[in-house]
């Protein structure tokens, strides 16, 4: 099949899954073209060297004269979005119209479009084409601001033939938003284990040397102030305990107050965004993974946990929080240990007895690589979401 994948932005930081799943795709003889609104830049990631980028389409919306005078220097804003858009200019994102045109040229058979917001952007397209319109739910959708911005997903519930989503938790919320429960799969986000070789380094450290990691975006769901709480409370019995954060967003001068504050300059360290090779390092020179999890202002909380899986699969046993579809993925007492929301003395405790029992770190790290191979592996999930692709296809064409 010819498939148009449509995503915020490619590459991306984030979103690493995207690449697995148009990497994926592509292996099983589907040609992917990549519809994305903008680019980061200098990214580096293994699995974009088997991607054909050149099918790449950029989307760019500018907004103000400093996204003009950012993306002016970039060819692809000349080729792709600048000139086009001085032909006709009727839609919100500069290329609109060129895509229109590309769409009747090479006549896609089938549309997947990841994250609510772009299956709104880009709902004419269902209006315009008798191609399936298949849109992939992350989580975002569910909060306030946008369900408020696109009237809870009335149009983009009736109008599109599939949806998406990782877990029985989100499965759950998107039936009680509205969408008939025959329109909704669940298809949770597999890892390519060949893309992660197993190393665990950290196995010969001493228990007091524990080194313990966390990788995500500084957002309110995402609940590292109270991981630091957990530090905290931890570094006077272990002194040589150190915790990294990987990641960047909105809360990174806030955490670096807290650090700053709570005297844990030198045990606590905030390492920006990084790329996947050197994430994955550091996964594999860790010995704890620690990542809680809570409900941000609107109520929402993670539908899924895409770093849980690449520390279970580096061997890591996950301390996090039993909320949303966390528990989907780690399984407590088994793989790690789960805590009630805001909970920092309890994951303080699981985080103690982990520091002490090296025993239990490897039986919980051995049960959570088998659970990621056995039951998050990408090849599998590529094959089970190429039927769904398949099936969605016949059903509108049929």
């Amino acid at each position: 099949m010819k498939i148009y994948v449509f995503t915020n932005k490619f590459p991306t930081w984030s979103e690493t899954f995207i690449y697995d799943e148009i990497a994926g795709l592509e292996k099983l003889s589907h040609t992917i073209r990549i519809i994305a609104l903008g680019k980061d830049y200098f990214i580096t990631h293994p699995i974009l060297r088997q991607i054909r980028v050149r099918n790449v389409r950029y989307l760019l919306k500018l907004s103000s004269y400093k996204d003009w005078l950012y993306h002016l220097k970039y060819p692809d804003f000349w080729r792709q979005c600048l000139l086009p858009s001085l032909v006709s200019n009727r839609f919100r994102f500069f290329g609109m119209n060129a895509l229109a045109e590309l769409i009747k040229r090479e006549k896609p058979d089938l549309f997947l479009l990841h994250f609510g917001a772009l299956g709104e952007i880009f709902l004419w397209l269902r209006r315009s084409f008798n191609i399936p319109f298949i849109v992939f739910f992350h989580g975002d959708e569910y909060n306030a601001v946008q369900r408020r911005r696109y009237n809870d997903y009335k149009d983009l519930f009736s109008l599109a033939d599939l949806f998406l989503v990782k877990s029985r938790y989100s499965h759950a919320k998107i039936i009680a938003l509205g969408c008939r429960p025959e329109k909704v799969a669940i298809i949770p986000f597999g890892i390519n284990p060949d893309l992660y070789p197993f190393s665990r380094a950290s196995t010969r450290r001493t228990s007091p040397a524990m080194k313990v990691l966390g990788v995500g975006r500084l957002v309110d769901n995402k609940d590292f102030e109270l991981a630091l709480k957990v530090i905290q409370k931890c570094v006077t019995r272990y002194p040589l305990l150190k915790y990294s954060i990987i990641g960047d967003g909105p809360l990174y001068p806030q955490l670096r107050r807290q650090i700053r504050s709570q005297g844990l300059g030198k045990r606590c360290f905030l390492m920006g965004a990084r790329n996947m090779n050197w994430i994955s390092k550091e996964l594999s020179e860790s010995d704890i993974y620690l990542q809680p999890s809570r409900r941000d202002k609107d109520g929402e909380t993670e539908t899924f946990g895409n770093t849980l899986l690449e520390a279970q699969l580096h061997g890591l046993p996950v301390l996090s929080t039993d909320l949303g579809g966390i528990p989907e993925i780690v399984d407590h007492e088994e793989t790690g240990f789960l805590a009630p929301e805001s909970d920092a003395e309890a994951l303080a405790e699981y985080l103690a007895t982990l520091v002490e029992d090296g025993q239990l770190r490897k039986r919980m790290g051995e049960r959570g690589r088998n659970n990621v191979l056995s039951r998050f592996n990408s090849k599998k999930q590529m094959l089970e979401l190429e039927r769904m692709l398949i099936d969605a296809r016949a059903g509108v064409r049929g």
